[in-house]
């Protein structure tokens, strides 16, 4: 089991990762951006842009690495799914990880389906900096896997509602990652509703100026199916 580097105090009540200025975040920006807004930063090059990464880039990355209102290096990290090669990937995401650990700061991971390839560089590295998965959405075990080798896991709104209980409470971390607002059954049964009721009213004639006839006749509603097999009953149209 490896010791987890402990993280600063007030990333335990903190949003550590999200990307439009709020109190009492972390708001994530990129080497292309700027640090305005805020008062904590956590700045990096993502997967997706790996690609992107010229020397003016790093250039940029450094200094703004530097400022003292950056708390946290990423988000970075591999995307089997999306983005330039995975060597270009892992280069960039390297290079990030050893910025993070010259300068004593936290190292915010976007991570997909490259799992092996994290645990390979965290045995390779010895990093003495924390690493947190931002958005963890795996399983218990995985979770389990990574916390035993010292990983932080940062929840975000969809996360298995099992992983809490199977890590240990200081290896979890919180954060948005600017998640619109869920959309829960009440919602979606009150938009159906909405949607009958103003099609009955388009059935039996009435328009905002007034009762009038469809010019090829009656209009034919339309009235959204409810999908008998889903437990979030998700709206068909």
């Amino acid at each position: 089991m490896s010791t987890r580097p402990p993280v600063p105090d007030w990333f335990r009540s903190a949003n550590v990762h999200c990307h439009t200025p709020r109190p009492d975040a972390i708001v994530c920006v990129t080497p292309w951006g700027t640090l305005d807004g805020a008062d904590h930063f956590s700045v990096g090059i993502h997967p997706w842009e790996a690609d992107k990464a010229d020397s003016d880039t790093w250039q940029r990355l450094e200094t703004m690495a530097a400022d003292s209102r950056v708390a946290a290096i990423g988000e970075c990290g591999l995307d089997k799914l999306r983005g330039p090669a995975p060597d270009v990937q892992m280069a960039v995401f390297r290079r990030q990880a050893e910025l993070a650990e010259r300068l004593g700061l936290p190292l915010i991971i976007h991570m997909v389906g490259c799992w092996d390839r994290l645990l390979a560089l965290k045995r390779e590295m010895r990093p003495t900096v924390p690493w947190i998965v931002h958005g963890f959405r795996g399983k218990p075990e995985l979770a389990r896997q990574l916390a035993d080798r010292g990983f932080y896991l940062s929840l975000g709104r969809r996360f298995n509602p099992d992983v809490p209980a199977a890590v240990p409470a200081d290896a979890i971390l919180r954060e948005t990652d600017d998640s619109p607002p869920a959309r829960t059954p009440t919602r979606l049964w009150l938009n159906f509703f909405l949607s009958l009721c103003v099609n009955m009213l388009l059935l039996f004639g009435f328009s905002p100026g007034g009762p009038q006839e469809h010019r090829n006749g009656p209009q034919e509603p339309y009235c959204p199916r409810i999908s008998p097999k889903s437990k979030n009953y998700i709206i068909k149209t």
